[in-house]
């Protein structure tokens, strides 16, 4: 029997060549997976039918995760459209505008607007006058019959400013003025008012005036017109008939009550301003205070008259002094504010740091 011997030589030799063989594959398979990331086919919807869309895998083989960078906003917004400023007689411009857009990859933060006294156009290179977020702006921090230019642009969240927009106004000047000075509505020593249209429910009926808290201070005409009446009736009734009020077609007329003296007598003419009075408390359960009021109405015009013959002062008298009223509701006197209450509730006054209910 012929035997064969291994050599050991030979043994060795192909034992290391086929090491090597498998050696360089691992290395170009290993290669071939680092060099191509994985993929994976997801259809757009439901069962595939034909038309897939290539998912790179967020964590490839090599270990690194796959980000995409959103492309940067560099693009200024568009500016606000129909800009439109309205003078009140409060007073105040108000201002309303459409919404700015933003550019691809941006997003709208606001707009920001100067002002200027007069017919120039402000500096926008100061801080802005307010930055609002909506359409919408009051600016109540104005003068009657002055004149005042606004410059607006929207601005995205990266600060990129569009082009502005600039545009004039002039509040006008009220056909009304207070019949007390300011100064005294203002002193917390005079005391608050009373807002119009509050429920007494003893009487089931709506006081439909406001009560200014001025203890026997004067009183003026607050608008031009004619005495029409002048009455000794427990209240001390004065009415001056206004004419036509613009706004409404309406003859108004002013109301006054619980004055300690009239210095004018029925049938005469008075101008805007003029004293006619001093305040006081004829009639007036305990405070003195003047009761003013305005109606459409020469009979409807008292303490408890019908309210819709009357109409909240403050929407004719210049300035907004709602504040400075108090009331058992968390609300301001304006009209918008209260005209949607079935009951009113009271107004509190206060006088000297105490708070007292009255009527």
């Amino acid at each position: 029997m012929l035997k064969l011997r291994a050599n050991p030589t030979w043994l060795f030799g192909a034992i290391v060549a086929i090491a090597a063989v498998a050696f360089v594959g691992l290395i170009v398979i290993l290669l071939s997976r680092a060099a191509t990331p994985v993929i994976s086919t997801e259809p757009e919807q439901g069962t595939p039918s034909g038309t897939a869309k290539v998912v790179p895998d967020v964590a490839a083989s090599n270990g690194s995760a796959i980000t995409f960078a959103s492309p940067p906003c560099t693009v200024a917004p568009t500016p606000p459209g129909s800009y439109v400023l309205t003078g009140t007689v409060k007073p105040s411009i108000s201002m309303t505008w459409t919404a700015g857009k933003a550019a691809a990859n941006c997003k709208l933060a606001g707009y920001r607007f100067w002002r200027s006294i007069g017919t120039t156009a402000p500096d926008t290179t100061t801080n802005p006058y307010a930055s609002p977020t909506g359409t919408t702006y009051e600016n109540t921090v104005v003068k009657q019959g002055t004149t005042y230019t606004y410059t607006i642009v929207s601005y995205d969240t990266t600060g990129h400013q569009s082009t502005p927009v600039t545009k004039t106004a002039t509040a006008p000047v009220s056909d009304w003025t207070w019949p007390v000075n300011v100064a005294d509505i203002t002193n917390p020593a005079a005391g608050l008012t009373q807002c119009w249209l509050h429920y007494y429910s003893v009487r089931q009926s709506y006081h439909a005036a406001m009560d200014i808290g001025v203890s026997y201070k004067p009183v003026y005409a607050p608008h031009a017109g004619k005495v029409v009446g002048k009455y000794s009736d427990g209240f001390n009734t004065m009415i001056i008939n206004t004419g036509t009020n613009a706004a409404t077609g309406k003859t108004l007329y002013a109301v006054f009550e619980h004055m300690s003296s009239i210095t004018v007598n029925n049938g005469a003419t008075v101008t805007k301003g003029q004293r006619i009075g001093t305040s006081g408390e004829v009639g007036a359960p305990g405070q003195p205070h003047l009761h003013f009021g305005i109606s459409d109405s020469a009979t409807y015009f008292g303490t408890y008259a019908n309210p819709w013959h009357t109409a909240n002062p403050l929407d004719f008298l210049p300035g907004d002094y709602s504040d400075l009223m108090e009331q058992t509701k968390d609300l301001s006197c304006k009209t918008s504010n209260i005209k949607d209450n079935s009951d009113y509730g009271f107004a509190k006054y206060k006088t000297n740091g105490t708070f007292s209910m009255y009527k």
